[in-house]
């Protein structure tokens, strides 16, 4: 019987590929003796311990391990999709709070200023003589035209809207 080093290599590669982890050990060890023989061994000795492993059955499948280790990942990814959830929830209700009570904020901060700032303005205007007393005749005359102008606008702008809707039914 003629060896072939190279084939037996492949082979061995093989084997320790589908083979579990303690019988691919003994394989790569065979491997390495069969390519650097050593004086004592012989080739006879090294086939029967190759087909010694060929004829050893591997032992079972443990399914049940592979199981358990998909569901505690399966658990984790489901304990990691409800944190991400819960934090993103807090998220979402601290902006809302957030974005609700900053204008409360602002008017108990700046309220004041502005408060001091319009009473800066009435100063002046008073000392400019361009003031008018909110509670004077005068003031209600200002508004009453103020409102009359809002309305002309308005009229105006109905009668643009009618012009332009009878232009594109023609």
């Amino acid at each position: 019987m003629v060896s072939n080093p190279e084939a037996e290599r492949n082979a061995s590669k093989e084997i320790s590929a589908l083979a579990p982890d303690n019988f691919a050990s003994s394989v790569q060890t065979n491997a390495t003796t069969k390519g650097n023989p050593s004086p004592k061994s012989n080739t006879t000795g090294n086939s029967n311990s190759f087909d010694s492993i060929l004829t050893q059955n591997p032992g079972r499948f443990d399914q049940l391990q592979l199981m358990t280790e998909f569901e505690d990942d399966a658990k984790l990814q489901e304990e990691f999709e409800a944190e991400f959830n819960k934090r993103m929830l807090d998220l979402m209700l601290e902006f809302r709070v957030w974005a609700e009570c900053r204008p409360t904020h602002e008017r108990d901060t700046h309220g004041e200023q502005l408060v001091k700032e319009m009473e800066e303005i009435e100063a002046r205007e008073i000392s400019q003589g361009n003031y008018i007393d909110p509670h004077s005749d005068l003031w209600y005359t200002m508004l009453a035209l103020s409102e009359q102008t809002r309305q002309n606008l308005v009229n105006f702008l109905v009668s643009i809207r009618s012009a332009l809707s009878a232009l594109t039914r023609a």
